[in-house]
């Protein structure tokens, strides 16, 4: 379960950002992970799509020090998807903060593969 959690976490945050883009929702998503990346860069930055660009570089560094899998490297096969994505309206997408299509669910795990 971790290990499928850190090789989506990057794609979750770039398509929670990204499908966000022109709702209400967005100011609050991109300011949440803006005072993420700071931390975990330990930093100020000049902008707030500096700080996104920044922090979604840093975890998918981290993805690479770490040698986190990718999902297909870990036995998913794309025949797989439809499957995955109906079982994962679970406890946990209930605080994604984004409401996610079964397509654009599935996008995000196959950019993960």
């Amino acid at each position: 379960h971790g290990v499928a959690c850190a090789a989506l976490l990057p794609q979750v945050v770039k398509a929670n950002l990204e499908i966000a883009k022109g709702t209400p929702e967005e100011r609050r998503l991109r300011h949440r992970f803006v005072l993420v990346s700071e931390a975990m860069l330990d930093q100020r930055f000049a902008s707030a799509d500096e700080a996104t660009v920044r922090g979604l570089e840093f975890l998918e560094s981290l993805q690479r020090d770490l040698a986190i899998p990718k999902l297909g490297d870990l036995g998913l096969l794309p025949e797989q998807l439809d499957e995955i994505v109906s079982k994962s309206r679970g406890s946990s997408m209930r605080y994604n903060p984004v409401d996610l299509t079964d397509e654009q669910l599935q996008a995000i795990i196959h950019s993960a593969m």
